[in-house]
């Protein structure tokens, strides 16, 4: 068992960490799972706080938000396969693609619309 106070004031030191936007929620939260409730509380706060862009990504986001048009499969799968754009260098859809990025065959069904279009223009 840790320090209280230690790991509290870890987990606020955590959350200003542009780096720790990179960790996933559930690690973050498995780590405290059997500590005290306030722990726990401040383990899913960190999380939901590291969850959420900076205020002027998320204003730009936003804005190109509210000028799409609805998604079109196909064009998605034509503009990932073009060489303008080269997603598929480095991501895979399905079969095809790279291995270095994160497999988007599902990523629609595990993210929102805003942290993808958050993904496209702010990749880390």
């Amino acid at each position: 068992m840790g320090d209280e106070a230690l790991d509290a004031e870890l987990m606020k030191q955590l959350a200003a960490l542009p780096a720790a936007r990179t960790l996933a929620e559930g690690d973050v939260l498995n780590l405290y799972r059997t500590r005290s409730a306030a722990l726990k509380q401040a383990a899913q706060a960190t999380v939901t706080a590291m969850s959420q862009p900076p205020s002027d990504i998320q204003e730009k986001i936003d804005a190109v938000l509210s000028q799409l048009k609805p998604g079109d499969a196909m064009r998605g799968l034509q503009l990932f396969r073009s060489s303008k754009a080269a997603c598929s260098g480095c991501h895979k859809l399905g079969y095809v693609g790279g291995e270095i990025g994160p497999d988007l065959t599902r990523i629609g069904s595990s993210r929102t619309r805003p942290a993808l279009l958050e993904a496209i223009l702010f990749p880390n």
